[in-house]
């Protein structure tokens, strides 16, 4: 896999051909072709289905670093990473070239086994029920 530098200058798009070369374990995946969206329409479902698997994913992040990694409170990270460049130019400011978090949202949660279109909130009992 690329170092950081190398895939720094690697195309944003070029994210599911960086994916099909991770080393998974029990399969893997196969692209053919490059592609840059998802051929799903972005709806209110999507979206806040989207903001709210971030929502947990982000929470999840920061307690497996303060569990693993121990110290200050990791909900508030420090900016200055892989991450955070990812969003910015060479100057940190953010890159009005990034495509917005729409274009991402259907990839990302088809990546992790997420299916926003078949949920059905009455299948589900309520926290206070």
């Amino acid at each position: 896999m690329a170092d950081y530098k190398e895939s720094a200058n690697l195309p944003r798009r070029g994210f599911l051909r960086q994916l099909a070369g991770l080393p998974f374990i029990g399969g893997g995946i196969a692209l053919i072709g490059a592609p840059i969206a998802a051929a799903e329409p972005v709806t209110k479902e999507l979206l806040e289905s989207y903001n709210q698997w971030l929502w947990h994913e982000h929470s999840r992040c920061a307690n497996e670093l303060q569990n693993r990694f121990g110290g200050e409170n990791m909900r508030f990270t420090h900016q200055y990473n892989a991450g955070s460049a990812f969003y910015t130019d060479s100057n940190w400011h953010s890159d009005p070239s990034i495509a917005p978090a729409s274009a991402r949202a259907a990839i990302v949660l088809s990546a992790v086994g997420c299916d926003w279109r078949s949920f059905n909130i009455m299948s589900r009992r309520m926290p206070w029920e």
